[in-house]
C-alpha cells in the first residue's frame, strides 16, 4: 500500500509534483512494488531533448519501472463527524452534510476522470451518534453520487463502538466501489 501517490494523468506540459494531485491510498499486490509514473517518463523525454540525443528522443522508450496504474487499486478517503468540537464546545457539525457530500464526490469524480485508473474506491470514515445515522447518511451520499451521474457501486459500511466524541459514539466505514 502506498499513501500519497500521484495521479498518473498525462498532460501536453510537464507539472512539478508539488502542482499534482495525489490519491490518499494506492493499493498493489505486492506493497514493495513501485508504480509507473508517466509524467516521470515524459520528463526524462523532455530532458533528452535538450541534449546531444535531442534528434532522437523521439525514438527513446525508457524502460518502465514499476507496475502500470490500471492494476493498482486507487482509494481517496475522507473523514466526517456529525457532531464536533466548535471553540471547544461539542455540537451538531453545521457543515456536516456539505462535508459528507461534497468532498467525497470530488474525489469520485477525481478517480473517474483518470484514464488510467481502472479500479478505485472512495471510502468514508464516518463519526456519528448511532448505526442507523451511519447506514442512512452513506446510503445517502450514494444516492447523490448516483444524481449525479457518477459511477458508484453498492457500499460496503461496517461500523464499531467509539468513546463518546462530541456526540459520536459510532464510526462506521463506508467503501464505495466504482465502476470504471
Amino acid at each position: 500500500m502506498h499513501r500519497e501517490v500521484v495521479y498518473p494523468s498525462a498532460s501536453e506540459f510537464v507539472p512539478k509534483n508539488s502542482a499534482r494531485q495525489r490519491c490518499d491510498l494506492v493499493v498493489t499486490e505486492n506493497p514493495d512494488t513501485e508504480l509507473f509514473d508517466p509524467i516521470a517518463e515524459q520528463k526524462l523525454i523532455e530532458q533528452a531533448s535538450g541534449t546531444l540525443f535531442g534528434e532522437v528522443v523521439h525514438t527513446m522508450n525508457p524502460d518502465r519501472v514499476g507496475v502500470e496504474p490500471s492494476v493498482c487499486y486507487w482509494v481517496e478517503v475522507k473523514s466526517v463527524a456529525q457532531h464536533a468540537y466548535i471553540d471547544g464546545v461539542p455540537m451538531p457539525n453545521h457543515g456536516y452534510a456539505r462535508e459528507l457530500t461534497k468532498g467525497p464526490m470530488a474525489d469520485i469524480a477525481k478517480l473517474a476522470s483518470e484514464p488510467s485508473i481502472w479500479h478505485a474506491a472512495m471510502m468514508v470514515i464516518l463519526f456519528a451518534e448511532s448505526d442507523t445515522v451511519i447506514e442512512h447518511d452513506l446510503t445517502q451520499l450514494v444516492h447523490a453520487c448516483l444524481n449525479a451521474d457518477l459511477p458508484v457501486g453498492t457500499p460496503e459500511i461496517e461500523s464499531v463502538p467509539i468513546s463518546d466524541r462530541a456526540g459520536n459514539t459510532r464510526c462506521g466505514i463506508g467503501v464505495i466501489p466504482l465502476r470504471l
